[in-house]
């Protein structure tokens, strides 16, 4: 939570981490303009993260596989769309990240909540059929 405040009302001090002094204005501010945009967002990636981590130590491996993917598809789409299509610009393409953070959030909770893991467990010997 700490780190989502400064990303949020530091954004340029974080983003200046990784500029050299007064190298380039345009990138200091399209860097703050991202954290702006992604930082308030970041505790939907940790609930994603969270039940990602289940998934993945429930041998859920194809449900965790799905979430990524679509994830990464669905940033990737939005941010053509968002870009382009809408003509957004940059502004298109950062607002693609929450939107496929929430979307694969909401599935790798689904997921989660279905409790693949159960159905292989020694305890449940009808999954053996």
């Amino acid at each position: 939570m700490p780190f989502i405040l400064l990303y949020f009302f530091f954004s340029s001090f974080s983003a200046g981490l990784f500029l050299k002094a007064g190298e380039s204005p345009a990138a200091l501010q399209a860097g703050a303009a991202f954290l702006r945009t992604v930082a308030p967002f970041y505790i939907i990636v940790m609930v994603k993260v969270m039940c990602d981590g289940v998934l993945r130590g429930g041998s859920a491996m194809l449900y965790f596989m799905v979430t990524t993917f679509t994830d990464l598809l669905l940033r990737v789409l939005l941010a053509f769309l968002f870009a382009k299509g809408m003509h957004m610009g940059a502004a298109g393409i950062w607002l693609s990240w929450p939107f496929g953070w929430t979307l694969s959030t909401l599935l790798s909770y689904a997921f989660y909540r279905h409790k693949p893991w159960e159905k292989h467990t020694p305890e449940n010997p009808s999954s053996e059929e």
